[in-house]
Formats: C-alpha cells, structure tokens, sequence
C-alpha cells in the first residue's frame, strides 16, 4: 500500500496532467484530507476514483471524500474477503474517559501540515 507521500505524488501528477478546463483548485488541509481518504487504496485503483470528482465547477471537498469513500467500498465488496463499515462514532459517543479524550485531541494537533510547519518531526498520522 503507497503511503501518504506516495498518494500524494499521484495525486499531484494527476492534477497536473488533467487538461486545461479541469482545474483542481483544493487548499493544503483540503487536500491532505483528499489524500487521506484514499489511504488503503493501492495506486492503480486510487487515482481512478479522484478526477471524477475535480471535473464538476464548484464540487465540494466533502463531496469528494464521499466519492473517494464510496470507491473504496466498492472496491471492497468486489474483493469478497473484507467489508467496509464506516466510521459514524466519534469522542462525543464515548461516555466518560475525559482527560483520555482530552489527550487524544490535544495530541491529534501534533500532526498535519501545521505540525510540520511549526517543527514537530515525525511521520504523518495515518
């Protein structure tokens, strides 16, 4: 499986071949969330399912991770080992445990670009 820098790569070598009325316009975090959707892809299915998503004027980086997501499930089913279950639970379900959740959100601001940006070194969360 690529990791996120790979993804990445494709990512911008996609958008940069993609032909002069298809614009990809995303910022950093928008992007970087793009790219994370498509982690446990590997590269020849996920760059398939990302320029049906930049070619409609005004498409949502929501809309896109949707279609990212519905890629990736689709490309589950048809593997017939594994099932995909999204995520619908977060912190707030979680009774309880505060200063653990407390942690977790601090610590989940050590990684990103902005993270990066400020100095902390590491590898991206994946």
């Amino acid at each position: 499986m690529p990791d996120f820098a790979r993804l990445e790569r494709t990512f911008r070598d996609i958008a940069g071949s993609l032909s002069g009325d298809v614009q990809v316009k995303l910022s950093d975090g928008d992007r970087e969330k793009l790219i994370r959707s498509a982690q446990g892809l590997t590269l020849r299915n996920s760059p398939m399912c990302w320029p049906r998503r930049w070619s409609p004027p005004g498409a949502s980086i929501a809309g896109a991770i949707d279609v990212v997501n519905t890629e990736k499930k689709q490309i589950i089913r048809k593997s017939g080992v594994l099932e995909f279950y999204p995520a619908s639970e977060s912190l707030k379900n979680v009774g309880g445990l505060d200063r653990l959740k407390d942690w977790l959100i601090a610590r989940g601001q050590a990684f990103g670009d902005r993270a990066r940006t400020f100095g902390l070194p590491g590898r991206r969360a994946s």
